[in-house]
Parts: C-alpha cells; sequence; structure tokens
C-alpha cells in the first residue's frame, strides 16, 4: 500500500451524511483497507514518487513497459549488459520517447537481450498526496468514498464477523469485493497489463 489514501474522511462523511467524530477510526480504517484494495485493482500505486526499476530485455525489443503510471517523467535510462550502469550507458533522451498514461517506453534502436540490462529513473504513480488524487482523479475518490460507505453500511451485517477482545476489527468471508459501481469509475484508470 502507498503512502496517500483513494479518498478523505471529510469526503466520507459528507456521503455518509456523518459529523460526528465518534467512528472516525473506524472509518479511517476502512478508508486505509479500500484504498489498498483501490490501488491493487488499478494495478498500479497511488503514490507518485521517483522509482529505479531494472527490466529485462529480449533480443530485437525496443519497448519496455514501466510499472507506475501515469509517467510524470523519465530522468534517465540506461542500459548496461555488465549491470555495471555507469554514466556511460546513460542513453540520450532523444532516443527514447514515453507514453505517459500507459507508461510505455520505446526506444529507437532495439535493445540488448539479457535479465535487467535496462535501468530507469522516473516519476510515476498517480498523485503525490491524497488531496491531489482527489482533485485530479476525482472519480477515483468517487468510487473509494462509494466503497467505503458500503463496507460502513454493511458492518452489522450478518455475514461479516468481528474480533472479539477490544481489537474492534471487521472482517468479510469473502473479502472486500468492490461494487459493481466502483469498478465502473475505476476501470478507465485501470492499468493495462501486456503478458
Amino acid at each position: 500500500m502507498s503512502g496517500i489514501d483513494a479518498t478523505t474522511l471529510a469526503l466520507v462523511k459528507e456521503h455518509l451524511v456523518k459529523t460526528s467524530t465518534a467512528e472516525d477510526a473506524l472509518l479511517t480504517t476502512l478508508i486505509r483497507a479500500v484504498s489498498a484494495q483501490v490501488e491493487a485493482y488499478l494495478i498500479t500505486p497511488l503514490f507518485e514518487s521517483e522509482r529505479t526499476e531494472f527490466y529485462d530485455a529480449v533480443e530485437g525489443a525496443h519497448d519496455i513497459w514501466l510499472l507506475s503510471v501515469p509517467v510524470n517523467g523519465v530522468s534517465e535510462a540506461r542500459i548496461d549488459t555488465t549491470w555495471a550502469f555507469a554514466t556511460t550507458s546513460i542513453i540520450s533522451a532523444n532516443l527514447y520517447r514515453i507514453d505517459r498514461a500507459t507508461g510505455r517506453l520505446y526506444f529507437s534502436n532495439s535493445l540488448p537481450e539479457g535479465p535487467g540490462v535496462v535501468q530507469v529513473r522516473y516519476t510515476g504513480g498517480l498523485a503525490a498526496t491524497t488531496a491531489d488524487l482527489v482533485a485530479k482523479f476525482p472519480d477515483v475518490a468517487l468510487a473509494a468514498t462509494q466503497q467505503v460507505g458500503e463496507l460502513y453500511r454493511r458492518r452489522g451485517n450478518a455475514s461479516a464477523t468481528g474480533r472479539g477482545g477490544g481489537q474492534g476489527g471487521i472482517s468479510y468471508p469473502k473479502g472486500l469485493v468492490l461494487l459493481d459501481v466502483v469498478r465502473e469509475l475505476l476501470d478507465p484508470h485501470r492499468r493495462l497489463v501486456i503478458s
């Protein structure tokens, strides 16, 4: 799970028409659980940060797919079959291009074959803060808000089991299943996975 949430306590309380702070701890726990679930469903980190990743290359290939989208910028790409990744292995930025939405990094020359021969340092992920995520991706925040609301309303459901001993947790036998409407809101942001 990343360092940000997919929605805010204020949005959830507005959705539930709640003003009391009595259940803020429970709602915050549900927000964290749903945020992790949203991130897993999207197949990309919520938290935007700089990352350094290594990729295998197949002989003759011209592209790799970065793991965190959208890509907000590539600091550098290096190719080195000896894995030293010295400054001499830096690829000029005019020899590759990035599709920021999909994370496809396309090189003008074919890549040498080998495991971990491509190193890319880039910034990717949805947002740097929860507030930024809500502003940039209001439909993702709405999806998370609706999912939290549904879980909150179901908290007394007979299919849910609580943990004893004052732990205050809620457990669902089938796990946290995303609502259809939530999946519909998230699908446009879901990362394309090509195998």
